[in-house]
């Protein structure tokens, strides 16, 4: 299932009255199913706030965002809750924490969009979530306390919920942040085996390098507007031409790319 969105055009004042007013401006992109995709940019151009568009939170001033399968578009805004929730998952930037709780009680709650107002959480439910943990290797956190684990163990708690929520693209709000290389890596390792999975995947974030590295396609924000979309060989050879980002060296060594 593709994402299309469609001359997005956003501002946070109601009535908005010159280009000042605007975060996001002419948004026209097409996001590939089945691929890891990366949006970057520098703070205050619009990251966040076109992930949220994406995931139905924030309503752009103005265009749409289209689901798009078998040449069927449907627009995001007109899908409830409990649908939609079948077709995307989101992971915010921050969270308000949660009260005291196990693990894998938290886990399982990935499973609400399966369920009717006041419906408990089946044995198989639970059964699934351990699954999920065990797949991500964290099944030796289930009993703990989500108040007691580290940075880097939250982040792939918070994933595995995302994950057996079962929805076809999955949002992640600035994922890396505040975690050490070792927890990067293994995040990114989830990532890779959710996309594998058959799962879509969109994530906004600073690291460049990064997102070269780890990315199949890219999203560059500048000045409210979209100033690359395409694949990461197209990223890297507009980088190399200074075409995207000014007084950057690229190079490669060894299959990776390193900045300079």
């Amino acid at each position: 299932m593709n994402i299309i969105l469609d001359n997005i055009l956003h501002s946070y004042y109601r009535n908005a009255k010159n280009n000042d007013d605007y975060v996001l401006e002419n948004i026209n992109i097409k996001i590939n199913e089945n691929k890891t995709t990366c949006i970057l940019g520098k703070n205050g151009n619009g990251k966040s706030t076109l992930l949220k568009i994406i995931a139905n939170i924030i309503k752009p001033s103005k265009g749409y965002v289209l689901l798009e399968s078998n040449s069927n578009n449907l627009d995001i805004s007109k899908i409830n809750i409990k649908e939609y929730s079948k077709y995307i998952s989101y992971l915010p930037q921050r969270f308000d924490m949660f009260d005291s709780m196990d693990v894998l009680d938290y886990v399982v709650t990935g499973k609400y969009n399966t369920k009717r107002l006041h419906e408990k959480y089946s044995g198989n439910d639970y059964k699934e979530a351990i699954d999920i943990l065990d797949q991500i290797d964290i099944i030796h956190l289930a009993n703990k306390d989500m108040m007691s684990i580290s940075g880097g163990e939250l982040q792939k708690v918070l994933l595995s919920k995302v994950f057996l929520q079962n929805a076809e693209i999955i949002l992640l709000d600035e994922p890396f942040n505040n975690l050490d290389r070792e927890s990067i890596t293994e995040i990114l390792k989830i990532i890779k085996k959710i996309n594998k999975s058959g799962k879509t995947v969109i994530i906004s974030m600073h690291e460049l390098e990064i997102a070269i590295n780890h990315f199949d396609e890219l999203i560059y924000l500048e000045n409210k507007n979209v100033k690359f979309s395409g694949n990461r060989v197209s990223f890297v050879n507009e980088l190399k031409e200074g075409n995207i980002i000014n007084n950057i060296n690229i190079f490669e060594y060894d299959g990776k790319y390193y900045l300079k």
